[in-house]
């Protein structure tokens, strides 16, 4: 078991948006990234589009908004992945439904983006968490009040899924011990929703540090640092 959250530890929320669903034929055409500190605070973000060389279907320029013009001359698919997994390293990952995204970042990068790489999904958790009809990103930024004015853009679902999760850790921590104990047997040892519980949530609950929350507004560029105070939550 890896240690629990320590103050020092990073977190990275990625998204992609793609030509398809498959990921060993389709191409990714947008990355975005967001750097958290352990206390949900902004400290960086990523976004690049990527050139597919294949032409992008309609329902997907019409869903993302995303042209073949936007992409041209953007850098290709293993030099973006690989751009992105400088800026992941030593993070932990972050992502809503994220095996989707890490199987298409893998086939580049296999050793940065393989199975073997953790990361916490974000649509499970709420599942665990949180009772509502409907678990999309969209569904849930509005529910836990986060704004999120792109949807299917990869920079501004990257930091609404880093938002959600430090949400969801705020949710845990100030649960009561009833309820906290209910989510902890309702999980597998060893599991993504176990280790979330006992190595993010619980040291939290034990020190009484919930985030708190405030509305935000994402804002994306290319790699770029901002101040440590930025960001929706603070411990």
């Amino acid at each position: 078991m890896r240690p629990a959250a320590r103050g020092g530890e990073q977190f990275v929320a990625f998204d992609i948006e793609t030509t398809g669903l498959r990921a060993e034929l389709d191409r990714i055409i947008q990355i975005g990234a967001t750097r958290f500190t352990t206390g949900g605070k902004v400290i960086s973000r990523f976004e690049t589009f990527v050139d597919p060389s294949v032409p992008i279907p309609r329902f997907v320029q019409e869903l993302c908004h995303i042209t073949s013009a936007d992409v041209a001359g953007a850098p290709c698919e293993k030099d973006a992945v690989a751009a992105l997994a400088r800026f992941c390293e030593g993070a932990t990952l972050i992502g809503h439904s994220g095996n989707f995204d890490k199987a298409f970042c893998s086939r580049s990068q296999p050793l940065a983006f393989g199975k073997s790489r953790f990361l916490y999904d974000t649509h499970t958790l709420s599942r665990l968490l949180v009772n509502t009809p409907h678990y999309s990103l969209v569904a849930l930024a509005k529910q836990f009040n986060i704004r999120h004015t792109q949807p299917h853009r990869a920079p501004s679902d990257a930091e609404a899924t880093g938002k959600l999760f430090f949400a969801l850790v705020a949710l845990a921590v100030r649960a009561p011990s009833e309820q906290f104990s209910n989510w902890m047997q309702k999980t597998i040892p060893g599991s993504m929703e176990r280790r979330f519980l006992t190595e993010v949530a619980l040291p939290r609950r034990q020190l009484g540090k919930a985030p708190q929350c405030r509305s935000g507004s994402p804002r994306v560029g290319r790699i770029r640092r901002v101040s440590a105070m930025e960001g929706p939550f603070s411990f």
